[in-house]
């Protein structure tokens, strides 16, 4: 038995030893491919991180073009892994570490053959090249260790980080003593579940594989785009009593789309809350302690 066969084999064991078996495994991975969830940033396609995007791009350079030198001399085991892994990773960033895992198991064949095709063709280019690579990973990885060190002995790694949140927005909201239904973002959902619950119940948080079918996610992000008539016909579905959106949204200044019934009762910098009925909300409470519970 080949190496690639039996970690291929192993691959496939591994789901039996978790308590949701290979069935479950495999529903997951098939739901996860082929729905778009563009609303949850953790499952936006690659393209959308430029950071990994490039990353990936540089990995994946020397990699097909080693495929396309190895003609026939493939694994084709290992090619399969290879492209379903990096489909997997470009449908949904969530899946990039799969793909690098495969890469670093069955990619090196590859690299190895544009290296030794680099090195032939190009010999002296090949040696500058090497070095300078060397040196850039040594400076890379210099570095590194000094920004670990850093994180390490400094007080701002180990505080609760709430700057991406709409805190005072949804401050505010709780201190109107206000109550119904407030639709949100995925991505905050959680955070205004945690300060606005009992009074407000929120349309989506990130319980949504567990506790929310799919159509209600699906109707949650249409809800947020009213200029759309499937969007519309989301909002009205939902009927939420507030609504808050933010950047993330593309809406927190475009919010006369949703309609002449709907009134802005708070905005900021972060964060904007309309509502059909109601005076404008109170000004944000002071900065508050996120170490407290506050509940």
């Amino acid at each position: 038995v080949t190496l690639p066969v039996a970690i291929f084999g192993a691959w496939c064991m591994a789901p039996f030893f978790t308590p949701y078996g290979f069935a479950s495994f495999s529903s997951y991975l098939i739901s996860a491919l082929s729905l778009p969830r563009e609303s949850i940033t953790e499952w936006a396609p690659l393209h959308t991180d430029v950071s990994s995007f490039c990353a990936t791009l540089a990995i994946c350079a020397p990699l097909f073009l080693g495929m396309f030198l190895k003609k026939r001399e493939h694994n084709l085991l290992g090619l399969a892994m290879l492209l379903f892994s990096a489909y997997c990773a470009a449908r949904h960033i969530r899946f990039l570490p799969f793909f690098m895992i495969t890469a670093a198991t069955f990619g090196w064949p590859y690299i190895e053959a544009f290296a030794n095709y680099a090195q032939t063709r190009w010999a002296t280019r090949a040696i500058r090249l090497s070095r300078a690579l060397s040196l850039a990973m040594a400076c890379a990885l210099c570095a590194s260790c000094a920004r670990i060190c850093v994180a390490l002995v400094s007080s701002e790694t180990y505080r609760l980080e709430y700057s991406l949140f709409p805190v005072r927005a949804i401050e505010s909201l709780r201190a109107s003593q206000a109550k119904g239904r407030l639709l949100i973002n995925f991505n905050f959902g959680s955070f205004a579940l945690w300060r606005l619950y009992p009074n407000f119940l929120v349309s989506m948080d990130g319980r949504y594989e567990e506790t929310y079918p799919e159509q209600t996610l699906k109707d949650n992000t249409l809800a947020l785009r009213p200029d759309l008539a499937d969007g519309k016909r989301a909002l009205e579905r939902l009927q939420p009593t507030h609504i808050l959106t933010s950047p993330l949204d593309g809406l927190s200044r475009n919010v006369p789309i949703f309609g002449k019934e709907w009134n802005v009762v708070y905005q900021d910098e972060q964060a904007t809350i309309l509502a059909k009925e109601g005076e404008k909300l109170p000004e944000a409470p002071a900065p508050l302690s996120m170490w407290a519970p506050q509940f």
